[in-house]
């Protein structure tokens, strides 16, 4: 595979390949470094042909349902924390890519993420010791993001929607973490 070509080219090489949600794109991530700085090639699915570069980025993305929206972590370039998230339009050049969040706290690392029914986009900001996330619908991925939880410290929890529901797995009022739903 041209994959296979490509890794022996560097002494080390880790991958990630993503479908578009229609099958017509495929993202393909990597590292030839071996320090987590990822680079991505997207190739259209149709003709073979390479549809856009972004050259770096964390291992950190998903794809919008819009099929054309690429969401994807970038690193500060001080400290190298994950802090913001940013949206990637397929055929436009990286320098127009917008910023949807960047996360002020610097004890907090982002991260995206998608439901289990692949409606919504997750962002994550973790610390060691808190959580907070917010989202946005998957298939609008330019609107303005709602806070599902702030950040409070010593409280973790995730967020999974299921049906008309929410369930919450948190440690709030728990040791042993408990399950919740509204």
């Amino acid at each position: 595979s041209p994959l296979n070509i490509f890794a022996k080219t560097h002494t080390y090489f880790d991958y990630r390949l993503k479908y578009s949600p229609d099958y017509k794109l495929l993202a393909i991530i990597y590292d030839t470094s071996g320090n987590e700085s990822y680079q991505c090639t997207f190739f259209n699915c149709l003709n073979g042909k390479k549809a856009g570069f972004i050259p770096s980025m964390t291992s950190s993305y998903e794809w919008s349902t819009d099929n054309k929206s690429f969401i994807y972590v970038t690193t500060d370039s001080i400290d190298l924390r994950w802090n913001k998230i940013r949206v990637h339009e397929i055929g436009e050049k990286k320098e127009y890519d917008q910023i949807l969040y960047v996360e002020p706290n610097v004890n907090c690392n982002v991260f995206v993420t998608k439901d289990e029914s692949n409606t919504l986009l997750l962002i994550n900001s973790e610390s060691r010791t808190g959580t907070s996330q917010q989202f946005l619908l998957a298939n609008k991925p330019y609107e303005k993001l709602k806070t599902i939880q702030g950040f409070t410290n010593n409280v973790t929890f995730s967020v999974q929607p299921y049906g008309n529901f929410v369930y919450v797995l948190t440690n709030y009022k728990a040791d042993n973490f408990k399950i919740l739903k509204t």
